[in-house]
């Protein structure tokens, strides 16, 4: 691995002299890197205690121990899949019978609503109570990744807020100064342990007992910012004021009332349940706040940066990123009682080593893409010394590679500025990095002034030879430049997007069996561990009165019985292992294609008997076609990486398949290239209106399932339906009376460019079958999660649902949200329903308005489940719950009504159900009639021979956002200027697609 024969050397590197992004203050240091470097190098650097580091360091590029892909990850936890998680040591004390209590209060609770005839209103969140608890399906106990939290009824917890002046914009920096605040500062020392802080630009600090802040409730201290990795202030180091007020006690009484409240009593919980939740959750997460070996990546999240090269290595996601292990937090209520919630993960940080050794292992010669990479990069240097010779640690962040066209200069000296000098334009085209010794200033410390290369001024100031001067420079001549063999921080997580690769290797590293990460939630040197439960409780949790139990709870739940599956002339066949087999089945509803034809990129090639059984699959399953010689429109478009001349070939092969009235292409692609599939379907589907199915050539010969799955994509893009439900589980949908709605966002990634909008999508059913679902798809102000356009797009899909079902209007609505997170729920009452009863409204007129449940569907938290008797696992799929687990009792809400839904085969990994949250609803259901329901509709995704993990509407409406994300992938996947913002006049889409595929499941 090597990069361009320009780039080798010890680049140099713009910095700023603080961090601003990095999430972490790394007081010890775990240097990586090569050995034995002299001491007038650059690469070496002495620890905060003063030893020197050169024997300690690691670099994974220059000691190359191969690591087996099968190895990849493992470690002293890894299981093969066969077993399921039994509780040792402290652990085992946990009961496999779920708490008696909890399940009789769970039961008054349900009691109490219905006496009162309160069931459509929970009190305190305008958000109906669960009818019931459900009873259908096989009972079955779980282990739950939630552990049970005790709290001293008669400790008080004192609340501050705390404001620093200047603003501190870094968190990194602003972590920095607390935890100094908190060692050196007499007020926060006579606390010892009893003080925690969540570190926000908006501060609050809780503490255990009441501040001495004298006369008033307030105290205002300066302090001098020093740097925790720099044994002092440096000279011209920033005076800070920061005011700490008192903000009342944090009302953990109201939080046990709340706990221990029925959902018919009057008072609202509200606001103390959530202060007191916010403050428990910084007091769990201040042990490992404080602990120098830990790091933080997003909120809730703590990592162990390893410390040996074999886990390194066994961790490797190439790239220079490595995976780290680590875990979220997150204390919660249920019935009765105080949670948290405990979860393995696993994220992508930086490899620290050296910054060199960094770009090798980058292993890109694209220089924009790496100025991407690198930047915000936290690094420690050791080139500069004391008048007595001892070296001066610094700790710099990289803002960029230094631009040749922004740092040329004259004969004098002087520094030319021309039009593309623009030192905040990373990663233009327009500008060219240099090296340090192109890169010239003039140095007026000698006399006469003279004009000196950086690799000339590091020598004369500091002693300093470069060891390979001819790589990038920074664009900060002189003080800001540092040579790239400076280390790289632990700790820092990367933001960016995976390749294809790193994400393979993610997985594999990530995707772990439910035994195994149990085990690893459990153990000392995991999960409980990390949080300082294990082996005794911390020191933090002891000051605040607070204790948790090391042991995982159990929960009851059950397994609902999968429905039978109908296709075509009245076939039905029960489905096996939450899956089954098209062979010998036609579709539901096949559709008469149109006259169609293969499309085949660069080097993709397609024998004539892989047409043949192309087409016999579509024949097999009930697909005719007006014309069958779409061989003489078998064509092939040139491929070019560069997307205006590969837009060429495309428009042109378009403009044929028009002028030969082409309605659906099979395009085959050469490989995995996700720039081709994205331009194919702009082209098809926004441009001209052609369906296209992409193929992969190296796939044609897999067998008869890869032109089957194919084969269901394009009866549904044809208006098809593959299969439905039987009416005995259809219940009240088998009316024909009902829409099913879905409705997602998707958001920009983190290096898309400035401004990139997010885009929203609203799928709805047309038919009393339910297998096709087309969508409205608009682009909207970007990381908006709330529909702006809702109204809008939901006449589009009433009117087409009228319009398919002769002029009637549907009597009642299901709208299964995607995406929402549990502090938006109240967002999408009051700002999304309205905007869906003003669309009602317009619509029916007069006419009776239609009855409306809102359920949303999460996937993205942190709740498992683990069986607790072999019986009742799943033995092929890593012993993971059977398909069809429904938990609602144990962990679910005091107030409202949820529940989770496993309908799915885990095909690797543990897996994760779906989490139901009913946040309206006027027709009434019933907690089993819902949960059969949406377990049954899960056996509907149209593309899939399986039961898919979350309901079709929201799993549909999901595939149409990430349909919009690939319309303005050049937006997203590639770096672009800090100073280049998305421009809605030049947008290639912000929304809709072409006529003739607007009623269509163009999105498949």
């Amino acid at each position: 691995m090597s990069l361009n024969p320009s780039v080798q050397g010890a680049a140099l590197i713009s910095v700023g002299l603080e961090d601003q992004q990095s999430p972490r203050p790394t007081r010890g240091s775990y240097p990586c890197g090569t050995q034995g470097q002299h001491r007038g190098s650059t690469d070496d650097g002495p620890r905060q205690d003063g030893r020197d580091q050169s024997q300690s360091r690691i670099s994974l590029s220059r000691n190359p121990v191969r690591i087996l892909s099968k190895d990849l990850g493992k470690d002293s936890y890894t299981s093969n899949g066969r077993d399921i998680y039994i509780p040792t040591g402290r652990n085992a004390t946990a009961s496999a019978r779920p708490s008696d209590a909890v399940q009789r209060r769970e039961n008054e609770n349900v009691e109490a609503v219905k006496a009162i005839s309160l069931g459509n209103l929970s009190l305190d969140s305008s958000m109906p109570n669960r009818p019931e608890y459900a009873t259908e399906g096989e009972e079955i106990n779980l282990w739950t990744n939630y552990f049970e939290v005790g709290l001293e009824t008669q400790k008080q917890i004192f609340k501050y807020s705390a404001v620093i002046q200047p603003e501190i914009a870094g968190e990194r920096q602003r972590r920095c100064f607390f935890n100094a605040l908190f060692e050196e500062t007499q007020e926060f020392q006579d606390l010892r342990h009893g003080v925690a802080t969540d570190y926000a630009k908006s501060s609050i600090i809780v503490t255990s007992e009441k501040l001495g802040l004298g006369l008033g409730n307030g105290k205002t201290f300066i302090r001098v910012y020093r740097d925790p990795d720099e044994p002092a202030p440096r000279p011209n180091a920033r005076t800070y004021r920061i005011t700490v007020t008192q903000a009342g006690t944090v009302p953990i009484s109201e939080l046990l009332n709340y706990v221990a409240s029925s959902p018919t009593d009057p008072h609202n919980f509200s606001t103390a349940k959530a202060d007191a939740l916010q403050a428990l959750n910084i007091i769990v997460a201040g042990h490992p706040n404080k602990d120098v070996g830990t790091f933080q990546s997003g909120q809730h999240k703590s990592f162990h940066y390893p410390r040996d090269i074999t886990t390194l290595q066994k961790y490797d996601l190439s790239g220079g990123l490595v995976a780290l292990r680590g875990n979220y937090s997150s204390v919660r209520t249920s019935t009765s009682r105080i949670l948290l919630n405990l979860n393995a993960q696993c994220s992508p940080f930086y490899l620290a080593i050296h910054v060199y050794d960094l770009m090798i292992a980058f292993g890109r010669t694209d220089w924009q893409a790496l100025e991407k990479f690198l930047e915000k990069l936290r690094v420690k240097t050791g080139y500069m010394s004391t008048p007595e010779g001892a070296r001066i640690v610094r700790t710099r962040t990289i803002t960029g590679l230094a631009h040749k066209s922004a740092l040329d200069t004259n004969g004098n000296g002087t520094q030319i500025r021309n039009h593309t000098s623009n030192l905040d334009m990373k990663g233009s085209a327009t500008v060219v990095p240099g090296n340090a010794n192109e890169l010239k200033f003039l140095y007026k410390t000698s006399s006469p002034a003279e004009l000196i290369s950086v690799n000339e001024y590091f020598f004369k100031q500091y002693k300093v030879k470069l060891n390979k001067p001819e790589a990038w420079a920074r664009s900060k001549i002189p003080s800001g430049s540092l040579p790239s063999s400076g280390i790289v921080m632990p700790g820092q997580p990367y933001r960016g997007k995976l390749s294809k690769d790193q994400t393979a290797n993610m997985l594999t590293i990530a995707a772990r069996p439910p035994a195994e990460n149990a085990r690893r939630i459990t153990a000392e040197d995991g999960g409980l561990g990390i949080l300082g439960i294990l082996p005794q409780t911390n020191a933090t949790l002891a000051a605040f009165g607070i204790t948790v139990e090391p042991s995982m709870i159990s929960v009851p739940g059950r397994v609902l019985h999968p429905p039978s599956i109908t296709f075509g002339r009245g076939g039905t066949v029960q489905t096996n292992g939450g899956s089954w087999n098209l062979k010998g089945k036609t579709f539901h509803i096949p559709k008469m294609m149109a006259k169609w034809t293969i499309l085949k990129i660069g080097t993709a090639s397609i024998l004539d008997s892989q047409c043949k059984t192309l087409t016999k699959a579509l024949k097999d399953y009930g697909m005719q076609w007006v014309v069958e010689n779409f061989k003489d429109g078998l064509k092939s478009v040139p491929y070019q990486e560069f997307i205006k001349t590969f837009d060429g070939s495309l428009e042109r092969s378009f403009d044929w398949c028009k002028e030969n009235k082409i309605k659906l292409a099979f395009v085959l692609l050469p490989s995995e290239n996700a720039f081709l599939h994205d331009r194919v379907k702009f082209w098809g589907d926004y441009r001209y209106g052609i369906h296209t199915v992409c193929l992969l050539s190296k796939k044609l010969g897999l067998g008869p399932a890869y032109y089957a799955n194919n084969a269901l994509k394009a009866n549904l893009k044809c208006g098809g339906t593959n299969q439905c439900l039987p009416s005995k589980n259809m219940d009240f949908l088998k009316e024909g009376e009902t829409m099913l709605v879905g409705i997602g966002v998707t958001h920009p990634a983190p290096q898309s460019m400035k401004g990139t909008p997010s885009i929203a999508g609203v799928v709805a059913s047309i038919d009393a079958v339910f297998g096709q679902f087309p969508g409205s798809l608009l682009c909207q102000t970007s990381k908006m999660e709330m529909v702006e356009k809702l109204d809008d797009m939901m006449t589009e899909r009433l009117n087409l649902w009228i319009a398919n079902n002769n002029g009637r209007k549907p009597k009642k609505i299901m709208f299964y949200r995607d995406g929402v997170s549990d502090s938006q729920y109240w967002k999408v009452l009051s700002l999304e329903l309205p905007l869906i009863r003003k669309a009602c409204e317009e619509i029916y007129k007069s006419d009776p308005l239609p009855k409306i449940i809102i359920i949303i569907v999460g996937k993205r938290h942190h709740t498992r489940f683990y069986p607790i008797r072999a019986k009742d696992a799943d033995p092929k799929h890593n012993n993971n719950p059977k398909h069809g687990m429904v938990v609602d009792r144990g962990i679910t809400m005091q107030r409202g009504w949820d529940f989770y839904l496993q309908a799915h085969v885990a095909l690797q990994g543990s897996a994760r159900s779906a989490h139901y949250v009913v946040i309206l609803d006027e027709i009434g259901f019933g907690a089993d009639q819902l949960e059969q329901i949406t377990h049954s509709l899960c056996y509907l995704q149209g593309r899939a021979t399986t039961a898919v993990s979350m309901c079709p509407p929201a799993y549909y409406a999901h595939l149409l956002c990430e349909r919009g994300r690939s319309y303005l992938s050049e937006y997203i996947s590639r770096p672009w200027p800090v100073d280049k913002e998305f421009d809605w006049n030049e947008a290639p889409w912000i929304g809709g697609v072409h006529p003739e595929l607007k009623d269509e499941m163009f999105y498949i």
